[in-house]
């Protein structure tokens, strides 16, 4: 029955990924060229796989799920991006400090915000830290996981934590 109201809507889940799929891949395609001199980016990972565990896809083993590596490189060095290859490199140590894993991890959370706050101001514009926990927190495990994982930092988090 939800076979034929599909089919009836002129919708498939196979269209809809094809979609996704070229949508992607006109992405990689457009930041090729950038990234290339700056950091070979892992495949796109598959979308149920990457969305399986906490851990996610790492395909290149360093440290950063593909898909987050891949949405932030086209953020940083794609939408109008001038991110060095030093920058890109310091926003993924960044993104580990808060990434959340199957293991026992501590993430800091003043440690991640004053790392953050350590990036150019060029990064900062086109990523905002609630953006960067946003990508590390897409689905219910890796939320709790998070929260979990997490050490409450005493008082509020501004620039004086920091010094």
């Amino acid at each position: 029955l939800c076979t034929v109201a599909l089919s009836a809507c002129g919708g498939s889940s196979n269209s809809a990924t094809t979609k996704t799929e070229a949508s992607k891949a006109d992405v990689l395609t457009a930041i090729a060229p950038k990234t290339s001199s700056i950091t070979p980016l892992p495949p796109t990972p598959e979308e149920q796989a990457s969305k399986s565990s906490i851990s996610g896809v790492d395909a290149n083993t360093n440290g950063v799920r593909d898909d987050i590596e891949i949405s932030l490189a086209k953020t940083a060095l794609h939408d109008g991006g001038t991110a060095s290859a030093t920058d890109f490199s310091k926003l993924l140590e960044v993104v580990k400090i808060i990434q959340p894993s199957e293991t026992s991890k501590t993430i800091d959370i003043k440690k991640f915000y004053c790392s953050y706050q350590s990036m150019p101001a060029s990064i900062k514009e086109k990523i905002s830290a609630s953006m960067m926990i946003a990508l590390v927190t897409d689905t219910q495990a890796r939320k709790r996981a998070y929260a979990e994982q997490s050490i409450n930092t005493s008082g509020s988090l501004g620039a004086e934590i920091c010094e």
